[in-house]
């Protein structure tokens, strides 16, 4: 009998994506993305608005490294020099016989920055004229919705200290899962696109981020929601990080941030969906701490012509939980030591070549992440994980309209994950039950206990997963005239991945066990001398899966041209075009798929008022997804799994329903066809309302098509959908296609409220508010959402439509708050997040699966106690969530003449508690009890020396 192992599998896949998603790790997208800014703009006689033509423009910045950066406006006025690394400068526009125009501006990285400049004759008269020149926030030449966050603006406001934090500040943007990889309108986790300096850091399996980076080491972070033009593809949003550099001048700087237990509330709640605060509980309270140390050092090797920076965090981090149902335990806490180290060298041999070279190591080792309330220390698992990154991109500046560009690099990546006991050593918490539960034995098998989803003796499958990344991208640019003006940019990208993972059961079986009552009374007992069970009561299920070795590897080929054609001042068009190829194959060389897809593109931009205060924005794009490993990590060999069911007649796992699972059967492959796409239409109008003010609203519409999942073809279930009757082929197998149907779609639609502004150096403003809905049944692709490969509608038929509804990460309403004010070296910074919960869906026990995997009504609803009334079928979400930060900061340097300041961070200022995960298994000890709250109030204090 051959047939897929549904433990096993469900067990492999939780792992390796937790293991992704705590740090993460590289996915088929590609990266010629814009890692600087660009000035662009007109010269015109103040009286007549006609042109002045032969104006000399001189850009300068202590962050440009090399001489300045000069041009002339053309016979229209009208100016362009690009690739300016973000930061400020100063625009110097200068006519023969007149003195010069200073205007200084800010540039931000993928944006341009508008520049028009009103010649007067009386100017010849003035010696010098300076002006402080406010942003164009309306982005007038560039359709793509999305902000920039910058370093000075991170460090006004209390954050987690990392990119994957800052980013949850931007409209549109969720975190449902809680792993710190977002959701950005309507795609999955999954589904958005991670780069640094150039490099796609995205996992080519998991599609998280792949790479931890010094928080100060970022010099900004961009944030692409929607709209994107061809350089891009992305079925999500694109989180573009750019790196700092050097100057010409020396600086270090020295960080600590302490955030003692003592300085957390550790707030106790109970385990029911609306407990309160226990103020009497004399359980010790949660532990949440963290300390993080942190130095840096940049400047000149060689002066305008080689910089570096160099920088270097320690941090470690505890987190637990409250004891909860099924056990009342205190869980040992989550610890984490992370070593974060980054090198960037940025050299200008001439003023015609620029070369950056980045490097980046982040080894992270963690233990106790489970924090599964039903299970003690023994059970827990961690996980040692990270790698290193280089990136190499080399600009050469052929003339002030032609440019080539190429953005190389390699990444490596490794998680060791599995049991605390293997990889450490293993904590210990009071609690009543055995010697055996309390300590750790490599050899003792897991035991599952189905009656109340409490774990006993044994983590989680051992897993040794390495992942290879290499990119190549080059790309050529060209401004031109004819019919209006282009700026036009042809570019290649190549993605060559590779994934091996060896896998074994620690214990070497895994039990499933059921109808012996609660907790570790209810377990199977065996007999460590004959392997077979001692006691019938609770025996149910035996599970033996067989050290694994996998791989994968893949290759993606993309070819894209877009243009930015400005056909009349009010008028600008974004055409573009991209072709996509992808082929990945398995472990035995199998094509798993070989995939082809074109994604045309268009934007529209029109200046209403022209002066380009009031911008309308109408954009069509398609991506398609051609290459992702993460089909190929189900559909390859793994190893061989026997399924063995308790048989009450002898008292031995010998029943006749017993199984063999995986090896080289049990999968079809379907890898050409259809490919997986979005399909999305937006819609902008903004207007600057004030100096440095921008409001914005967006409407986005998102069709997801064809998504990869798994479609078992074997299986004959009986009417009810709980019992396999019979199979296709005549044998007892599952089979599963790994194909992408046309039925796996949903839709997104968002409305995005904005408010961004910088009157002035004092504050800083983000406000945003997104209603949006999210519908259809593609929601897992293989269980990434849920850990469980068959919540999908293609495992049993009879349940399928249930699967059409609201999607587990349908977000309604969502509100933020980014504000900020500093004066005479105070600070005070707020952030505010409220949001919607969550839908959640109720699962009942399936008697042939072994565990809790039927439903009785569609996505993100309950079906009530009455079964087959569908009056009583109820919405089914978790409770609103709302959290408030606040950092308060003073600077001594006019006190000590020294650049000191300290800061407290407070997070979650009410020390609310809202429930973040709940059980939705139909179990009746533990169904509708919290698996996850919001982390109670804490303070971090902050030092830091910059010289």
């Amino acid at each position: 009998m051959n047939r897929l192992n549904r433990y096993g599998r469900r067990l492999t896949l939780a792992t390796a994506l937790l293991g992704a998603a705590t740090t993460a790790m590289p996915r088929a997208a590609f990266a010629a993305v814009e890692t600087n800014g660009r000035l662009r703009g007109n010269v015109l006689e103040s009286q007549t608005q006609a042109p002045v033509p032969g104006a000399q423009i001189r850009v300068s910045g202590p962050q440009l490294i090399g001489n300045a950066r000069t041009t002339a406006t053309a016979d229209d006025g009208t100016f362009e020099i690009f690739e300016l690394p973000p930061g400020k400068y100063v625009v110097e526009i200068s006519y023969a016989g007149v003195k010069p125009i200073r205007k200084n501006i800010i540039i931000r990285q993928g944006e341009a920055y508008p520049l028009d400049v009103q010649w007067s004759a009386e100017l010849a008269e003035q010696a010098e004229t300076v002006v402080e020149e406010s942003r164009r926030m309306t982005r007038p030449d560039d359709s793509s919705t999305g902000t920039v966050i910058t370093q000075d603006q991170m460090s006004r406001v209390a954050t987690g200290r990392s990119y994957q934090d800052i980013i949850q500040q931007v409209a549109s943007v969720t975190d449902v899962s809680g792993n710190g990889n977002p959701e950005i309108k309507g795609a999955s986790y999954i589904q958005t696109r991670y780069i640094i300096d150039g490099l796609d850091i995205t996992d080519p399996v998991t599609g998280t981020f792949s790479a931890n980076i010094n928080f100060d080491s970022i010099a900004s972070v961009q944030v692409l929601t929607g709209a994107m033009d061809a350089e891009y593809n992305s079925l999500g949003g694109v989180i573009n990080v750019v790196t700092a550099g050097g100057s010409d001048e020396w600086h270090a700087s020295a960080r600590l941030f302490i955030n003692n237990a003592k300085f957390s509330s550790g707030n106790r709640y109970g385990s029911a969906l609306y407990n309160g605060l226990r103020i009497a509980d004399p359980t010790p309270k949660t532990i949440n701490q963290g300390y993080q140390a942190v130095l840096g050092v940049s400047g000149p090797l060689i002066k305008h012509k080689l910089w570096f920076n160099l920088n270097f965090q320690y941090s470690n981090n505890q987190s637990s939980t409250v004891a909860a149902e099924p056990l009342n335990v205190s869980l040992v806490p989550d610890t984490r030591s992370t070593f974060l180290a980054r090198l960037k060298l940025t050299w200008a041999p001439s003023d015609k070549h620029r070369i950056t070279l980045s490097l980046s190591g982040d080894p992270e080792f963690i233990r106790n992440y489970n924090h599964d309330p039903g299970g003690l220390p023994v059970t827990e698992d961690g996980q040692n994980q990270g790698g290193a990154l280089v990136t190499v991109l080399y600009n050469y500046f052929i003339t002030e309209k032609q440019q080539f560009d190429i953005s190389t690099g390699f990444q490596f990546n490794r998680i060791y994950a599995g049991p605390t006991g293997i990889l450490g050593t293993v904590g210990h918490v009071a609690n009543p039950y055995s010697a055996e539960a309390n300590t750790y034995d490599p050899n003792a098998a897991k035991h599952i206990n189905q009656d109340d989803s409490s774990s006993w003796y044994q983590g989680g499958r051992v897993q040794d997963d390495r992942r290879y990344t290499f990119q190549f991208d080059p790309s050529y640019s060209i401004r031109a005239k004819g019919g209006g003006a282009h700026d036009i940019k042809i570019g290649l990208q190549n993605r060559l991945v590779r994934w091996s993972n060896n896998s074994y059961t620690a214990g070497g079986a895994v039990y499933n066990d059921a109808g012996g009552g609660a907790l570790e009374g209810g377990l199977c007992k065996i007999d460590p001398t004959t392997g077979n069970p001692s006691s019938g009561s609770g025996c149910s299920q035996q599970v033996i899966q067989r050290p694994s070795t996998q791989t994968g590897l893949g290759y993606a080929f993309g070819f894209f041209l877009r243009d930015r054609w400005t056909v009349l001042k009010r008028l600008i068009l974004e055409p573009g075009i991209r072709f996509d190829y992808g082929y990945t194959r398995n472990t035995i060389g199998q094509t798993v798929s070989s995939l082809f897809g074109v994604g045309p593109r268009l934007g529209v931009i029109v200046d209403l008022t022209g002066d380009q205060k009031t911008i309308f924005k109408a954009n069509y794009g398609r991506s398609n997804e051609v290459m992702s490993l993460l089909p190929v990590t189900n559909a390859t060999p793994s190893g061989l799994t026997n399924t063995n069911f308790y048989n009450s007649a002898t008292g031995k796992f010998d029943s006749p329903n017993n199984y063999t699972a995986g090896g080289g059967g049990g999968y079809r492959l379907d890898p050409s066809g259809n490919t997986p796409h979005v399909d999305s239409v937006t819609l902008s109008l903004n207007r600057e309302i004030f100096k440095n003010s921008l409001v914005q609203i967006d409407y986005t519409y998102k069709h997801f098509a064809n998504q990869w999942d798994s479609l078992e073809r074997n299986q004959i279930w009986d009417p009810s959908g709980s019992r396999v009757v019979g199979h296709k082929n005549g044998v007892q197998e599952s089979v599963f296609q790994y194909s992408r149907p046309g039925s796996n779609w949903r839709d997104y639609q968002g409305i995005d409220f904005t408010l961004e502004s910088r009157p002035n150096d004092h504050w800083d403003i983000y406000a945003a508010y997104t209603v949006a809905w999210l519908y259809g049944p593609a929601t897992e692709q293989f269980g990434q959402l849920s850990g469980d490969n068959f919540q999908s509608q293609y495992y049993n038929p009879r349940v399928k439509q249930f699967f059409d509804g609201f999607t587990p990460n349908d977000v309604r309403h969502i509100l933020k708050l980014r504000a900020s004010y500093n004066w005479k070296g105070f600070d005070i910074g707020a952030l505010l997040a409220w949001n919607t919960g969550t839908s959640a869906t109720h699962l009942y026990w399936n008697s042939n699966d072994g565990y809790y995997s039927t439903r009785r009504s569609p996505t993100g609803t309950d079906p009530g106690t009455t079964p087959n009334t569908v009056a009583r079928i109820a919405q089914f979400r978790l409770p609103d969530v709302m959290n408030v930060d606040v950092r308060i900061g003073y600077s001594l340097k006019d006190l000590l003449k020294q650049d000191l300041s300290i800061t407290f961070d407070l997070f979650n200022v009410f020390n609310l508690g809202a429930v973040t995960g709940i059980r939705q298994t139909d179990n009746p000890n533990g169904f509708g009890l919290a698996t996850g709250r919001q982390t109670p109030f804490r303070m971090q204090l902050g030092l830091a020396y910059n010289y």
